[in-house]
């Protein structure tokens, strides 16, 4: 088996028998869909016609045991991971958000005032806190220049991230609905097609659009009458099917938008729209297109991942995928592009649903923990102020001045911290940033992932990891179901390869997505980014070169 893997085909993504692994596809179209649990797609795949998933899974390199190595298992770092290679130290990308010691604030992990955006109303915009390139960029990078990059979200960080510092980033606007980007991508502006396509307020169709189960007799249309008591869901949208986007404003309609099929629709349309303007995979060489789908991260969100919606969204999904990709096939050519589809993170059950079934789950209140910490070091070490900075989950920053006002050694205040948050319910483990550095006194089966997601100045002085099935995140209140844990169920992912030269297979070995990188630079010829340190995947047909670690 390994050796027929290993042999270079002449079956291509459509079959065609000219299709070889030496030559380079002229177009690279990696597609993440937030939040797409690996157990997902197996779990459905009767519903999927031939054209979306099922190309894919029929045709492809499937990855069956695809696991994040990092316990971060969110929406920026995952991405991060999956187009870099890098581990956190590496990339930059702690989380979405984290405490920054050095403005004595929280940042957002696309933040940046010195580049505007550019298309609508919005706070600037840049890979600033991105440490490594991107496939993307060394794509470009190889090519003097030539190449193209661009990348495409509903998300702003799920694009800024993978377009790295040579692509361009374009993101859906949640205030107007219009695709937007930043100056540092676009100096000059917004292509004269964006603009077009903005004028044309696309999104405004789905004014009166209901959502309805995609195909009758389904699951989803039998499930959906039973309901799910808690979801939580934008007040304009109903507890189960239909969900009607009768909204009264465009703001209305957006936040709406958001959490359902339709959002990833209009995604996928722009993007068929970009790869036509801007000629994509037509000019000789490798371009590069990243699109990355939401809906089924805010659908998970609210309904959970066993909800009606969730299986629904799947199936519209594929019927997205498919249009996609005949859109590619005429703009590229069948054999002529090599996919790639794979997930930023997996995500947990709503813990109220597990509860009300007789199984354990919890659900942290933030700011509740934070002050219960914050009071038993002051009990601890006899102070009146407050020791604690910052938690933005997972991690606790120490106020550095008031401790060292106070006299005391930060490393000692750090260890009982970490000492009492272990005490609480619903925490499995507490590690100091030391504890971490020096891989010393870690869970062996956590040990891993936590070092692989600790970053020297950005992480927490102390990191908690939540017991399995626990809810943690800033908003403690505002989602159903949640993700961001080092467990199974969140690093899990799809990961499926197909293109020129690669023959149907499956790859049974655990790996972690971060492998995409390199396995694309070394398909390409071209330079790993910067701060990879993962291996090429397994049982995909590699040209001959002299390090193929």
């Amino acid at each position: 088996m390994l050796a027929r893997l290993l042999l270079p085909a002449l079956i291509g993504f459509a079959h065609a028998a000219n299709s070889s692994p030496a030559t380079p596809p002229a177009l690279v179209l990696q597609i993440t869909v937030d939040q797409l649990r690996g157990d997902m797609l197996p779990r459905h795949r009767d519903g999927f016609g031939p054209d979306g998933f099922r190309r894919l899974l029929d045709r492809g390199i499937v990855f069956t045991r695809a696991h994040h190595a990092a316990a971060n298992t969110l929406t920026a770092s995952g991405h991060a991971v999956l187009v870099t290679g890098a581990a956190t130290a590496d990339h930059g990308i702690v989380a979405n958000d984290w405490h920054d010691r050095a403005l004595g604030r929280a940042v957002y992990c696309v933040e940046d005032e010195r580049f505007p955006i550019v298309g609508g109303p919005g706070r600037g915009r840049s890979p600033r806190w991105l440490t490594s390139s991107t496939i993307g960029d060394e794509i470009i990078a190889a090519s003097g220049g030539r190449a193209r990059a661009f990348a495409v979200a509903a998300k702003d960080r799920a694009a800024i991230i993978p377009a790295g510092r040579s692509g361009r980033a374009l993101w859906l606007s949640d205030a107007t609905g219009a695709f937007v980007g930043s100056t540092f991508h676009f100096r000059e502006g917004l292509p004269s097609w964006v603009e077009e396509w903005n004028q044309r307020r696309v999104f405004a169709r789905y004014r009166d659009a209901v959502w309805r189960p995609f195909r009758t007799g389904s699951p989803s249309a039998e499930d959906a009458a039973a309901g799910n008591p808690h979801a939580r869901f934008p007040a304009e949208l109903r507890r189960v099917f239909p969900h009607p986007l009768a909204a009264r404003s465009d703001a209305v309609l957006l936040a709406s938008l958001a959490y359902t099929p339709f959002s990833d629709e209009l995604v996928a349309e722009f993007s068929t729209e970009l790869l036509e303007r801007e000629q994509l995979g037509r000019r000789g060489g490798t371009d590069y297109l990243a699109v990355s789908l939401a809906a089924t991260d805010y659908i998970g969100h609210a309904w959970g991942p066993e909800s009606a919606e969730y299986a629904d969204n799947l199936a519209r999904l594929d019927a997205t995928l498919a249009r996609l990709f005949a859109a590619v096939d005429r703009a590229v050519g069948a054999d002529r592009w090599l996919a790639v589809l794979s997930a930023d993170h997996g995500v947990d059950d709503i813990p109220e649903s597990r509860l009300a079934a007789g199984r354990p789950a919890g659900r942290f209140n933030p700011a509740a923990l934070r002050a219960a910490a914050s009071a038993a070091l002051r009990a601890e070490f006899r102070v009146e102020a407050d020791l604690i900075a910052a938690f933005v989950p997972p991690g606790f920053y120490l106020d550095e001045q008031r401790v060292r006002d106070a006299g005391l050694d930060p490393r000692a205040v750090a260890e009982r911290l970490a000492a009492h948050l272990r005490t609480r319910p619903g925490v499995m483990a507490a590690y100091t940033v030391a504890q971490i550095q020096r891989g010393e006194g870690l869970d062996p089966g956590l040990a891993p992932l936590v070092r692989r997601a600790a970053h020297p100045e950005r992480s927490g002085d102390v990191v908690i990891v939540q017991a399995p099935h626990w809810y943690l995140y800033p908003d403690a209140e505002g989602y159903a179901a949640m993700h961001g844990s080092p467990h199974d169920y969140d690093t899990h992912v799809t990961l499926i390869l197909a293109g020129p030269g690669l023959q149907p297979a499956k790859v049974t070995t655990r790996v972690d997505p971060g492998r995409i990188a390199p396995t694309l630079a070394t398909l390409l010829g071209v330079r790993k980014p910067s701060g990879c340190s993962a291996a090429v995947l397994p049982g995909v047909p590699l040209p001959a070169g002299p390090d193929r670690r």
